[in-house]
């Protein structure tokens, strides 16, 4: 077993998309984030597809508020255990793919660690394409927790 000390992590990345081992990794990222002092943990959502055209209208074309809103329908029972947990999280979503846009902010972000589910939704793609753990494993430039 890996200690953790209380200064190795510090600015962490809950990678999520809805799935049971999402929700397994949200648990291994509250549990973690408890031992932690100071650490803050970032829930980041991936959209893979463009909202419809009259959701753009209706929003007055603000795509952030469409993802949030759809990220926050989907996610919705994992933002509860971190409330019931009482575990403070920062919020965000991108449009595209998955393992990129996970990459790409981790990285701009300086994150310390990435938590990420071993498959998500389209266990399909995985088989044939790579699963999005595994390219993000490989392309982040710091340490991804992969649960599965």
């Amino acid at each position: 077993m890996i200690k953790v000390t209380t200064n190795m992590f510090n600015k962490i990345m809950l990678a999520i998309d809805g799935s049971e081992h999402a929700k397994r990794a949200a648990d291994s990222a509250i549990d973690l984030i408890k031992e932690l002092s100071n650490a803050t943990i970032t829930i980041f959502h991936v959209a893979s597809k463009a909202p419809s055209r009259a959701k753009l209208i209706h929003s007055n074309f603000d795509v952030q508020a469409i993802l949030k809103e759809e990220a926050h329908h989907i996610l919705h029972s994992v933002e509860k255990k971190f409330k019931n947990e009482q575990v403070e999280y920062l919020f965000e979503v991108a449009l595209g793919e998955a393992p990129t846009e996970i990459v790409e902010r981790a990285n701009k972000g300086n994150f310390d660690l990435i938590i990420i589910g071993s498959r998500g939704l389209n266990s399909l793609g995985e088989m044939f394409l790579g699963s999005v753990s595994h390219q993000v494993a490989h392309d982040a430039h710091c340490p991804v927790m992969i649960v599965k």
